[in-house]
């Protein structure tokens, strides 16, 4: 299709700030399927994607928003 003819609409109420990124999860998502790298197995965030990062600032004390 042409990109042109394409309008998305998703909710920024759930958007938060976390160690100083701003994270949009319904964008993020919608980003994320249409450029192929979607995790289909789990739903959403990015396919192979580590969490290393979040593991690392769990060593600091440094909340990391997962329960």
């Amino acid at each position: 299709m042409d990109a042109s003819h394409l309008t998305i609409i998703v909710n920024t109420g759930d958007d938060i700030v976390l160690h100083g990124l701003k994270i949009s999860p319904d964008l993020d998502i919608v980003t994320y399927t249409l450029a192929g790298v979607v995790d289909q197995r789990k739903g959403w965030g990015l396919r192979a994607e580590t969490f290393h990062a979040l593991k690392h600032l769990a060593a600091y004390a440094a909340p990391t928003g997962s329960t």
